[in-house]
């Protein structure tokens, strides 16, 4: 039913739940996303912004920071939408990582020459408006926040 997230100052939850970290998970999660963000009546545009930053977040905490930690890494998903943007929370009781130490992929270099990794996340900053990382406790806290409207209307 689209539009029908009552959308006030304090956010209004279109989603929330916790998963293992797994690959296998990683399909059901974005539809998951995908599906509030077209129910609550906002954009395609940024439904499909939203689930391809959280495909490139959970692929790595799937792939990256389970192998990093040796376990099974717990995540923690709320998609909250608020009258000037939508956000995204996503935490994890993976090893302290934090997506902003990345630097950015050098583009000029050949691709032959190029590093291996760090696409995913340049994309991730590039189609979000904000990208916050910090550290609570023992578990890594990720902000994904995208305004809603035109640059005019903020």
């Amino acid at each position: 039913m689209t539009g029908s997230v009552r959308v006030d100052p304090d956010g209004g939850i279109l989603m929330h739940c916790s998963l293992p970290a797994s690959l296998s998970e990683l399909p059901g999660l974005v539809e998951q996303v995908e599906t509030s963000i077209v129910e609550a009546g906002l954009p395609l545009e940024l439904g499909l912004q939203f689930t391809l930053a959280f495909d490139e977040i959970l692929t790595n905490l799937a792939s990256h920071a389970t192998q990093a930690a040796g376990r099974e890494i717990e995540v923690e998903v709320a998609l909250r939408l608020y009258p000037d943007r939508l956000e995204a929370t996503i935490w994890d009781d993976g090893p302290a990582f934090d997506v902003n130490s990345v630097p950015p992929p050098d583009l000029d270099e050949e691709l032959e020459e190029r590093e291996a990794g760090g696409l995913g996340l340049f994309i991730v900053r590039n189609v979000m408006d904000q990208v916050v990382h910090d550290r609570l406790g023992s578990r890594n806290r990720l902000f994904l926040i995208k305004r809603l409207g035109e640059p005019d209307d903020r």
